[in-house]
This record gives C-alpha cells, sequence and structure tokens, in this order.
C-alpha cells in the first residue's frame, strides 16, 4: 500500500491527496508536521534529503515531488 507523507497547509501535498484519492483510495496519509521539524528529523530525511513534502513510498519506490507524483 502505497503510504504519503503530506502537511494539510501545504497546496503540493494537497494536489497530491487529491490525485491519489482521485485514483487509488487505499493508501496510508502520514501527516509530518513541519511546525515541530519532522521534516529535518532522520526518518523523514531518510526518504527525501531536502526536507520538503510531499514525499510517496510506494513499497520502497520513493518519490518526492508532486509532479512526478501525479505522474508515476
Amino acid at each position: 500500500m502505497p503510504k504519503a507523507y503530506v502537511h494539510p497547509l501545504s497546496p503540493p501535498s494537497n494536489k497530491v491527496l487529491f490525485g491519489l484519492h482521485a485514483l487509488d483510495p487505499d493508501y496510508e496519509r502520514v501527516q509530518i508536521d513541519l511546525a515541530r521539524g519532522e521534516q529535518g528529523e532522520e526518518p523523514f530525511k531518510a526518504l527525501n534529503p531536502f526536507g520538503k513534502v510531499p514525499v510517496l513510498d510506494d513499497e520502497g519506490f520513493i518519490l518526492s515531488e508532486s509532479g512526478a507524483i501525479l505522474t508515476y
């Protein structure tokens, strides 16, 4: 099952969430707390070294740009 790492106030995250919900409603949503700095902590930085949301993890295949995620 794909995991979407997002933040609700991030427009690129919302774009990905809308696309995922429309195409495949079976995904896990993981909220990254940008105010607390979770994007800079090691578990998230392993997924995206730039520390940006959104990130899609589809069973080990990682994408970190909203346009690429929607194309995928």
